[in-house]
């Protein structure tokens, strides 16, 4: 009998260390913090491109999840200079919670969005990266997505989304979610209508789509223009037939 007495208390000391290290759970999602003991909540990311605007949201691609319709509530930060539309890039964070629907959905705690535009003063292809002289007066360093390095950026203008991250060196370099091309055309027109344009004649012709809403007051057949573009509907950017503006400037008459 008192050997099993014994034997009882030996078990009993060896379970006490493990029962010492347990821990209240964190709540579903995240951790404890260290030093306070309280549950911080876990943060995950989706980003990609606005595919679609829907009620209380939108659709995005993103790279490993797919299509994920991200919701917006009160409680959601909006971290954007500008008011979001199909074809941005955005970077959302949630809780991790998504739901197993077709697409699944996710509420967003912040959904930020930072975008440059300007023209490309130099493009270093062993490093996948440009030199950007922005809208703002400012000159910046942009990372390229990884999917440059194969082809490399020959485009005289640019369009980066990013995060809103930047380095203090000179000049700042940021890191771009998605960099959207911008090319250029100057030429005389020679054909006007309410939503086309052609510029110059015979084989070197361009044919030019718009919104008129973007089209200079006045503008007639015989002015110069330069026509940006990142859309082209026949040809290739560099030697295009047809192509979708994005901006008008009437550079002469």
């Amino acid at each position: 009998m008192q050997k099993l007495l014994s034997l009882l208390i030996v078990v009993l000391l060896m379970a006490l260390p493990v029962c010492a290290e347990e821990t209240t759970p964190a709540e579903e999602g995240g951790w404890l913090d260290a030093e306070t003991g309280d549950a911080q909540a876990q943060v995950y990311m989706l980003q990609g491109v606005i595919l679609e605007a829907q009620e209380g949201g939108w659709l995005i691609e993103d790279a490993a999840q797919g299509e994920v319709l991200v919701l917006v509530s009160d409680e959601t930060v909006m971290e954007t200079g500008y008011e979001l539309a199909v074809g941005d890039y955005v970077y959302v964070d949630y809780d991790g919670t998504m739901t197993r629907s077709l697409p699944p959905q996710v509420t967003a705690g912040r959904i930020v969005s930072h975008k440059l535009e300007g023209d490309v003063l130099e493009t270093y292809p062993a490093e996948n990266a440009l030199l950007l002289y922005a809208s703002d007066g400012n000159e910046y360093r942009v990372n390229l997505p990884a999917a440059w390095a194969e082809t490399g950026f020959d485009a005289q203008r640019a369009i980066v989304y990013y995060d809103g991250a930047a380095t203090l060196s000179i000049p700042p370099q940021v890191s771009a979610g998605l960099v959207v091309a911008e090319y250029a055309v100057e030429d005389v027109i020679t054909e006007l209508s309410e939503t086309s344009m052609t510029l110059g004649e015979g084989d070197g012709a361009v044919t030019v789509d718009f919104d008129p809403a973007l089209l200079p007051e006045d503008l007639v057949a015989g002015d110069a223009v330069r026509v940006t573009y990142n859309d082209v509907t026949a040809g290739t950017a560099a030697e295009p037939e047809r192509v979708v503006a994005v901006e008008i400037v009437k550079i002469s008459a």
